[in-house]
């Protein structure tokens, strides 16, 4: 995996015209109220669909017939100017070699289409419509918070290459997820110094992040980390017969709504 290759074109297929409305339609709903109570999480739509999750951008879902998850973004940005999609499109090409990036089954887009409206009330009601869709399978993970202690014991040593040291002031499964986020965090951020006992595939998925996050410049006072999201909820893991894996799902956003700096093609772009 090539740190500094970024994806400026990408031919994606389209979602059908029959689904695409209803695709918008379930990430509009859900996208309006991004932290939602427990009750809403339960919430399926008539496509069989019952919603997971979202955030500012994305919204989960998840059919029972289908052993990946449906992740919709409505976003303001294009393929070339979106931190995220340059992420799953480059986890797409290189998950197979390496482990902390999320493995993406299929990524297709589709056109926004305004719902029709009747009255200016409606308009006014109506949930913003997105200069661009993607609909993205991913396999599914599991939050950080549904591992064990031991699960999050070997996936800290697996990743860092030492015990941790626990705050024992502290339940003891948060103070596990802490350290592996605030690792994380800080080895993104240039912030740990020797790194020599890292995994590799872990180091390599961070140099991906940070060449994807460079294009929206260096930090500010006002920014701390870039194009950078690197908090609990976008670190995930997955169960294999090898053990839990450490998978860094949805690490970068467009800070402020932000543009990227103009792409430099690499040679094998």
């Amino acid at each position: 995996m090539k740190a500094k290759e970024i994806i400026t074109e990408a031919p994606l297929p389209e979602v059908p015209p029959e689904q695409a409305m209803q695709l918008q339609t379930m990430h509009n709903t859900r996208v309006q109220y991004p932290y939602s109570t427990p009750n809403d999480i339960t919430t399926t739509t008539d496509s069989g669909y019952k919603f997971l999750g979202g955030g500012a951008e994305a919204q989960v879902f998840k059919n029972p017939n289908d052993p990946s998850v449906l992740k919709i973004i409505g976003s303001k940005h294009a393929i070339e100017n979106s931190a995220s999609m340059q992420y799953l499109l480059l986890s797409r090409k290189y998950a197979n070699s390496n482990p902390y990036l999320p493995r993406v089954d299929s990524i297709q887009q589709f056109a926004p289409a305004a719902p029709p409206h009747t009255d200016s009330a409606e308009i006014v009601k109506a949930p913003v419509i997105r200069s661009y869709y993607f609909a993205i399978r991913v396999e599914q993970l599991f939050p950080l918070r549904k591992a064990t202690e031991d699960e999050l014991a070997f996936m800290f040593h697996q990743t860092f290459g030492r015990e941790v040291d626990l705050d024992k002031s502290v339940d003891s499964q948060q103070a596990f997820r802490s350290e592996i986020v605030y690792t994380v965090r800080y080895t993104a951020d240039g912030n740990v110094g020797n790194t020599s006992e890292f995994n590799p595939q872990f180091m390599a998925a961070i140099k991906l992040i940070q060449r994807i996050s460079s294009r929206w410049g260096k930090p500010s006072e006002f920014d701390s980390s870039g194009a950078m999201d690197l908090h609990e909820g976008n670190m995930m893991f997955r169960r294999t017969p090898g053990g839990p894996q450490l998978v860094l799902s949805d690490p970068l956003y467009n800070p402020g709504g932000t543009h990227a700096k103009p792409l430099r093609r690499s040679k094998s772009a």
